[in-house]
């Protein structure tokens, strides 16, 4: 036993098994988020467009249900995300099909790596296919994100029975080593019955240098060590 618990602790100490727990995430609305040192921006925003409208635009609301999933994650997390969510109505009739948005985040430092985040929604009512397509900026393709992706910080029903809606986060890949900004593309999933897109905002993490997390690995074996003498 005590040879399993020693070849654990090392294993998380030198990085061949990842950490439970995030560091810090900070997280930005997509319309100019500032927190940290860091900013987003998405140029082709205007939040006077609505949430509802077949216009092919990315539309804003900052009072319905979907807007309002943020605050109640239990972590304060995304409380900054409460009140707003940008959205593409592709079940409207003949549907929506919104152009790609490009959300830039600056500020980083360019001897840090940074893991980024993009959080979305999804639904679990029996004809909705909620959806979002992201990538990093250097990425060649879209990914899409699902229901069955991510996750989940909060749900909200809006008092509509078994029907819920869920914020979900999911992890998008690194920033470029040298760089002070990465990008994050969004994208809807297309027109379809029962087919919208919901953007929440984004998120950017510093990654441990190597010799951080090895300390914080061979503290963590320590500890273990200490407690199975005592």
């Amino acid at each position: 036993m005590k040879k399993t618990i020693m070849t654990t602790a090392l294993a998380v100490a030198f990085g061949a098994a990842p950490l439970a727990s995030h560091a810090v995430i900070t997280v930005l609305s997509i319309n100019g988020g500032n927190a940290d040192g860091f900013t987003a921006t998405t140029p082709s925003l205007n939040t006077a467009t609505p949430a509802g409208d077949k216009d092919n635009l990315w539309g804003f609301s900052s009072t319905n249900n979907q807007a309002l999933l943020g605050s109640g994650d239990g972590t304060g997390e995304t409380t900054s995300l409460s009140g707003q969510v940008w959205v593409s109505r592709g079940d409207n009739p003949g549907g929506e099909d919104n152009p790609i948005l490009t959300t830039s985040i600056s500020g980083l430092d360019t001897g840090t790596l940074y893991n980024v985040y993009g959080y979305y929604l999804s639904s679990n009512g029996p004809s909705d296919n909620w959806g979002m397509q992201i990538k990093l900026g250097t990425d060649a393709s879209f990914t899409t994100y699902t229901a069955a992706d991510g996750e989940v910080l909060d749900s909200s029903n809006g008092g509509a029975g078994t029907t819920f809606s869920f914020l979900r986060r999911v992890y998008l890949g690194q920033s470029t080593l040298g760089s002070s900004t990465v990008d994050v593309n969004f994208d809807d999933i297309g027109p379809g019955a029962g087919t919208r897109g919901f953007i929440k905002g984004v998120g950017i993490e510093a990654v441990p240098e190597p010799s951080s997390a090895a300390l914080l690995g061979l503290g963590g074996l320590a500890l273990i060590l200490r407690r199975r003498r005592s």
